[in-house]
Parts: structure tokens; sequence; C-alpha cells
């Protein structure tokens, strides 16, 4: 038997994965700059800065504002 195990596989697990531990998934369309939630600005930005800046201070709580966003301009 030969089965062939392409890219999408690997991106069905994973996203199959994270929705079992709690993580919300959307869709490229959904958050692109004329998507329904437009979560970026071009379809060139690969990091979502509002989430990722949420997170951050959710996971940091220990952090001062400025140093989470020396922590963002370095990402």
């Amino acid at each position: 038997m030969n089965a062939k195990f392409t890219e999408s596989h690997v991106e069905e697990a994973a996203i199959d994965w994270l929705e079992g531990l709690g993580y919300e998934v959307l869709h490229g369309p959904e958050v692109s700059p004329d998507g329904s939630t437009q979560e970026r600005a071009s379809y060139g930005d690969v990091l979502l800065v509002d989430r990722f800046r949420k997170a951050l201070r959710k996971l940091n709580l220990h952090l001062t504002a400025e140093t989470l966003e020396e922590v963002l301009r370095k990402v």
C-alpha cells in the first residue's frame, strides 16, 4: 500500500488537535483584509498582532506594558 501524505493532511491534523485543546480556529479568508473579521492589514501580514498582544498580556501578567510592547516589536 502506497499512501500519499500531503501538506493538507498535516494541516487538518494540526487544526483538529488545536481545536481539541480549545483554540479558536479561523480560516485565512476570514481574517484577511477583506474578510469578515479583518484581523490583518494586508495579505503579507503573517502575525495577527492584536491576538498576539492579548496573548502576551495574558501569559505574562508580571511584565509591564512597555516590556510587552518591546517583545512585540522584536517578534
